[in-house]
């Protein structure tokens, strides 16, 4: 039942029917509280404008001992846009990215590495 309820989530999701994705991902999160049943709900409520309600449905896999990035990225996404910059930066890994030439290259923007 786990399987045929994340299937029918991420065909909402997918079609961008992000309220009927948010019924079947909320009682799925009830039933399989894994990380990434938490991910498909918050980005519904991040999709359908909630940054808050995004951001508290994260919350347990942002705390978690194994790394998430999915959920680091979508919350600095949440964070940004409620305006709390400084907050959102601190989700992501990489402050600033510098341009690598690859080998031949004939402009810098080919590649690109974080900068140390």
């Amino acid at each position: 039942e786990i399987d045929a309820l994340r299937a029918k989530g991420l065909r909402h999701l997918n079609r961008e029917e992000f309220e009927e994705a948010e019924r079947v991902f909320r009682k799925l999160v009830k039933t399989d509280p894994s990380p990434a049943s938490r991910n498909n709900l918050a980005m519904c409520r991040f999709r359908r404008g909630d940054r808050e309600g995004a951001l508290r449905v994260l919350k347990p896999n942002l705390e978690a001992d194994l790394p998430n990035p999915f959920a680091h990225a979508l919350a600095a996404q949440a964070l940004a846009a409620l305006g709390r910059k400084e907050d959102a930066e601190a989700h992501l890994p990489v402050k600033s990215w510098t341009p690598l030439r690859s080998p031949g290259a004939k402009n810098s923007r080919t590649s690109l590495s974080p900068s140390t």
